[in-house]
């Protein structure tokens, strides 16, 4: 694969990537295969590690394992999102399920792998992550020209962060419905919530989403949360 250094594209020379595994044959392995191809590699040995290396230095692709002590692979996505929302990151794990690969998508994972991953996908992912990458930054580039008030796109990078927070601490409260002839409750409204304290207020969120262009994702998790709740949802009772 021939890499030229066009807008969109990469050299790979100039390619870093941060490679993430408590397995140390596993980690030397992927290491060896990166390398092989001409990039720089970084490699942290748990999600500790290389959550302060994102801290102290940019990356164009972070590679990682999921299932780590300490920190999970999701756990450091999370921690990497909070510092770097453009950065790509691959998530690898050997035993893949629902509730990891939805949690990956929900932090904004570019690829959710199953082990043993093979050579040539890690690879090509690895490549196809730092193109986006890149393109993601000629594209900011071209936002801070001259005239670009830039306090706006720190305000964007700072509402996004707020947003994934406010997501991840949604709840929802059920407020009953009583037909009042019959005092019996006959359904529950369902009403947002977030322990977040910048979102604490429905409107907050909401107003976050459309600003965002978000909504759609937001609705998601609301009737996600709603039909999670409602198994365990109290049977009609008289109101005394």
């Amino acid at each position: 694969m021939e890499e030229t250094g066009r807008s969109g594209e990469i050299e790979r020379g100039d390619l870093r990537v941060l490679l993430v595994d408590d397995e140390p044959a596993v980690l030397q392995a992927y290491a060896l295969i990166l390398t092989r191809h001409g990039v720089t590699v970084d490699t942290a040995s748990s999600g500790k590690e290389a959550a302060s290396r994102v801290k102290a230095g940019s990356y164009d692709v972070i590679v990682s394992d999921i299932s780590m002590p300490e920190m999970t692979g999701i756990e450091l996505l999370e921690a990497v999102r909070a510092h770097d929302l453009e950065v790509p990151v691959i998530l690898m794990t050997g035993e893949p399920s629902l509730e990891s690969a939805v949690r990956a998508v929900e932090y904004g994972a570019f690829r959710y792998l199953a082990k043993p991953v093979d050579g040539q996908e890690l690879w090509d992912t690895a490549v196809r992550a730092a193109r986006i990458h890149k393109l993601a930054k000629v594209k900011r580039q071209a936002l801070e020209l001259p005239g670009t008030d830039r306090s706006r796109l720190g305000e964007r990078a700072a509402l996004e962060v707020r947003f994934s927070w406010g997501m991840r601490l949604m709840w929802m409260a059920f407020q009953p419905i009583v037909e009042w002839g019959d005092r019996r409750i006959f359904g529950y409204e369902a009403l947002l919530r977030s322990d977040e304290p910048l979102m604490k207020n429905p409107a907050d969120i909401l107003d976050a989403a459309e600003r965002l262009g978000r909504l759609h994702e937001l609705g998601r998790a609301v009737r996600g949360l709603v039909a999670a709740a409602a198994p365990n949802a109290p049977e009609g009772r008289s109101c005394s």
